[in-house]
């Protein structure tokens, strides 16, 4: 019997792109900032779009101008600013942050420096270190995980395999890294900072590849992500509100990464077409 315990009842949607598991339902004011402006805008074409508040064009933290690559993305941005109630948790507006890093690039990262990162990421992945007790979890994590694990093998025809249970060492071959890092390098910086982003949020580098894939769903991400946790509530019991806030949290940064990812892979590809073809 499966014993993991997720923040969802119902069985999600396979589809990336649904705003709703982007934000979060954070409402406390805190110092953030009353919403000032009654409509928000998108306008552009060509590659450059750009989100407006009461026709003024939404710029960066650095003082850039927010320009946007797809007009999905812009649209994704705005329903983010659109759907503010009160006051502005900037903090919880992902895929606005994750444009703003890209643009503002306050870590000077190159692409090559990101793939490099989520490639070395796999060292310390949490589908490779399952626990050796109590057997039930051992079992559910060997199973699920392992189900993840001969996909990775099979689409990228690479080796790996999960630790020993209890070590905390895990070796990954070089060449199953160095065949990551080509993939990624595929793609342009918004994917990949989408894509680290909802890597770091799961500790696991394989899973957001999965869903990047469409093998997973960002609510599946999260659940195999939390396997041991779940299991833990479901034999200890739930700490009133903390598990499912925690597990939304979480759930809302993969699928913001993902959704990043998503709608900058399809133009980082065609622009790479329309260079071989020139």
């Amino acid at each position: 019997m499966e014993l993991s315990d997720s923040c969802h009842n119902t069985k999600p949607s396979p589809s990336i792109f649904i705003l709703q598991s982007v934000l979060t339902t954070n409402t406390s004011p805190g110092s953030a900032r009353r919403r000032f402006y009654r409509s928000v805008g998108v306008a552009g074409a060509d590659g450059q779009f750009e989100v407006s508040l009461d026709q003024r064009k939404l710029k960066t933290p650095g003082g850039r101008l927010l320009q946007l690559p797809s007009r999905p993305l812009a649209l994704a941005v705005a329903h983010e600013w659109e759907t503010v109630a009160e006051h502005i948790q900037t903090s919880q507006m992902h895929v606005t942050g994750l444009c703003f890093t890209v643009l503002d690039n306050p870590h000077r990262r190159t692409d090559v420096d990101l793939a490099r990162k989520i490639a070395g990421y796999l060292d310390t992945d949490t589908v490779l270190f399952p626990v050796e007790l109590p057997a039930e979890l051992a079992e559910i994590q060997r199973r699920e995980w392992g189900a993840v694990l001969q996909w990775l093998r099979h689409r990228f025809d690479v080796a790996i395999e999960p630790s020993e249970p209890g070590s905390l060492v895990s070796t990954v071959p070089p060449e199953t890294a160095e065949t990551l890092q080509r993939y990624l390098s595929t793609h342009n910086t918004w994917a990949l900072t989408g894509l680290l982003f909802a890597i770091e949020a799961v500790r696991s580098t394989v899973l957001p590849l999965a869903a990047l894939e469409r093998k997973l769903s960002p609510q599946e991400v999260v659940r195999l992500s939390r396997l041991e946790a779940d299991y833990q509530a479901r034999v200890w019991g739930r700490v009133e509100w903390a598990h499912d806030v925690d597990c939304l949290d979480t759930e809302a940064r993969v699928s913001a990464g993902l959704l990043l990812a998503h709608l900058c892979t399809a133009t980082s590809h065609s622009v790479r077409q329309k260079e071989r073809s020139a």
